[in-house]
């Protein structure tokens, strides 16, 4: 063999700190790789098989994470859909919507049971429902 040559891939000089900041960022592992030059492969190898570096990388996480709530504090003042996006994004925010529905005077739905009426209850009903039904057709048609 020429002197000077090495087999293999020549090794890169991966710093603890370079990737406690990266995560910071909350980059992918196939960006962090990117980032090194490294093939993807290679670098989950580091953080499974090195402890320092996985300590930085979930360490990193954390504070980016921490780093972000307090961006969306600050940013809450200003441009809330923004805080919301980042919050859904990043720290498993959801938007809850609970909708009750209520009857009279916040009691319960009055419901009627139609098989009890009589004839001509259900008459009047049928043409309730039919002007209404004949009205909407109307509508829909004068929009087109």
């Amino acid at each position: 063999m020429r002197r000077g040559y090495t087999r293999g891939v020549p090794r890169k000089e991966i710093k603890v700190s370079e990737i406690r900041k990266l995560s910071m960022l909350q980059v992918t592992e196939r960006e962090a790789a990117g980032f090194f030059g490294v093939r993807v492969k290679w670098f989950k190898r580091i953080l499974k098989y090195d402890a320092r570096a996985a300590q930085a990388w979930e360490d990193g996480r954390q504070q980016g994470l921490v780093g972000l709530r307090r961006s969306q504090m600050i940013l809450a003042h200003g441009n809330a859909a923004m805080a919301k996006w980042l919050g859904r994004q990043y720290l498993g925010q959801t938007d809850t919507v609970i909708m009750q529905h209520t009857g009279a005077d916040g009691g319960p739905i009055q419901t009627m049971d139609l098989e009890k009426l009589g004839p001509k209850e259900r008459q009047d009903l049928r043409n309730i429902l039919l002007k209404t039904r004949v009205k909407r057709d109307s509508e829909s048609s004068d929009d087109e």
